[in-house]
This record gives structure tokens, sequence and C-alpha cells, in this order.
């Protein structure tokens, strides 16, 4: 039975609930930071600018993007007291150069990732490594008119074990495009950017619904050039949800990977947005929420 509680009660709930939280907020701060590995630019390569993966017994996988260290790459597992086993070195050729992704894992445990750069025509490279540190080429994109280049993207997986991702070069109007992969190896490109209609340089990964709707940003094109968010639908179709305006009531350049909410609300950043300052005056960024429906227009700010 619900009944009113009386003042009394409240100040005493009240200040158990604040000493719990207090309590609880002094446990966080009082935690230890420690640092696992440190990249020593030698044959653990440099610079990790992508995320890592955990996968059930705490290990870490990741990948270093190479480049200023004379490394091409890498791909790594880092245990959970530290030790670091590098599975994978990439040689800045066929098999790929400057992974700068997050790495995805299936259920046997390999690991699947892309690369800016490598491949037979620089375009870069889709690969797979296996626990035991076996690499291979899982595709290597041709470039322009008919597939992608520069996948700087981490890949999204489906139940039935298809990837997509987003390059942010090639494609039928040299913009970028969206592209599945089956898991025998066969790419198909299911939607190319146009960047006055559609967007163009679509940096960040996308995210998928249960009905197979892939959503993302791009980080140009679009009515004013600065940006747009899109669904693209299982047959390629593509909507536009939001096209970004600008500051000082808008922002431009969303260039990080969405999330969603149970009611179907997306979140996001924009990299120049909001109110006046940091660099040109554009505005210092801002975080976005974009509301189910399609094409919508208002200003979808929730920070600036």
């Amino acid at each position: 039975m619900f009944r009113v509680l009386d003042i009394a009660t409240k100040i005493i709930l009240g200040t158990i609930f604040a000493v719990v939280l207090i309590g609880r907020f002094s446990a966080a701060q009082a935690g230890s930071f420690k640092v696992l590995h440190s990249f020593s630019g030698a044959t653990d390569g440099c610079y990790p600018v992508g995320g890592v993966i955990l996968d059930g017994a705490g290990n870490l996988y990741g990948t270093t993007g190479g480049g200023a260290c004379n490394s091409c790459g890498t791909v790594f597992k880092l245990a959970p007291n530290g030790t670091e086993t590098l599975l994978h070195d990439f040689t800045c050729g066929g098999n790929g150069q400057e992974p700068a992704a997050t790495l995805v894992m299936d259920k046997k445990g390999n690991l699947y990732g892309t690369t800016v750069n490598g491949g037979s025509i620089g375009c870069g490279v889709i690969f797979k490594v296996t626990p035991a540190g076996r690499e291979k080429t899982v595709h290597d994109f041709a470039g322009p008119p008919t597939d992608g280049c520069s996948a700087s993207a981490p890949l999204v997986m489906d139940a039935n074990g298809k990837f997509y991702g987003t390059t942010s070069g090639g494609g039928k109007h040299r913009e970028g495009n969206v592209f599945k992969l089956a898991p025998d190896g066969t790419e198909t490109v299911t939607h190319s950017f146009n960047s006055r209609r559609s967007g163009d340089d679509p940096v960040a990964g996308l995210v998928m619904d249960v009905n197979g709707n892939l959503y993302g940003v791009d980080s140009g094109g679009g009515a004013k050039d600065f940006g747009t968010a899109f669904e693209i639908a299982p047959d390629g179709a593509e909507t536009l949800l939001h096209t970004f305006r600008g500051s000082p009531r808008d922002g431009s350049v969303p260039d990080g990977t969405l999330i969603s909410d149970q009611s179907g609300n997306f979140y996001g950043t924009l990299r120049d947005s909001g109110l006046a300052g940091c660099d040109a005056n554009e505005g210092c960024g801002g975080v976005f929420k974009l509301a189910p429906g399609r094409y919508r227009n208002d200003s979808p700010f929730l920070h600036r």
C-alpha cells in the first residue's frame, strides 16, 4: 500500500541515502590508476588510436596505427596482468597498413578490423586475425567507382555473421560508402554517398536496429555542407534523418559513432557547434539527441 511519508521519516531516509552515496563516491575516488602497458614504438608499435575490446577471460585486444615510429600497425592482446602479446604486425603491403578502428570479435574468438591504407592499391583492407595470430586479408578495397577506400570506422556484426561498415572515400561519387561483408568474404557496396543529397566522409561507425537498418553520420556534405545523420535500409535505400546547419543554433562535423536508447532516440557528438569560441569561432562542440522519425530539422542540442 502506498502512503505519504512524514517529514521525520523523509529526513532519516534522506540522510541514510546521502551517507550511502558519499560512501560509494569515496570508494570510487579511492580506486587506483595503473598503466597496464606502455608502447615502446619498437616491435609493439605505437599510437593505439582505436579502442580495445574485452573477452570473457579479461584479456584486452586492440590495434596500434603505427606511422611515426616506422611501424605499419599491429594487432595486440593484453592479459589482465599487463603482459602483451603481439598477434600480428602489418607490413605496409598487401595485408594493409594503419588499422585505426576498434576490433570486432566473433564467437570463435577471431578478430576482424579495417585499415586506412595498404592493400593492392593503397585503399586499405578488411582483415581477420585468429586467436593463434594467423592473419588473412578478407577483402582488399578496390577504390572508386565500384568499391570504397579508407576504412577508418569499426565494423558492426549481425546475428548471421555478416559485417557492415563505412569507408570515408571511394564509392560511385568518391565520397564514401556503406558496405556489407558476407561470411565467405564477398563484399557488396550497399550505398554510395553523394555530398549534397546525402552527405560525405562517413568516418564514424554504424549502429544496427533489430530490423537490420543501419544508422550513422557523415562529417561533411548535406545542404549546408556541415554533415548529416542517416538511415540505410537493408536494401540500401537511404533516409536523411537530419542535416546539420552549423553554429549557433545547430552544429557541424558529427564524426563519432551514435548510440541509441530503448525509445529509439540517437545520441552523438559534434566537433564544431554551439556558441562562438575555440577554433575560428566555429563553436567548441556539442552533444545532440535525435528523436525517432523521418527528417527532423529542429535543433537537436542537449549541450553546447
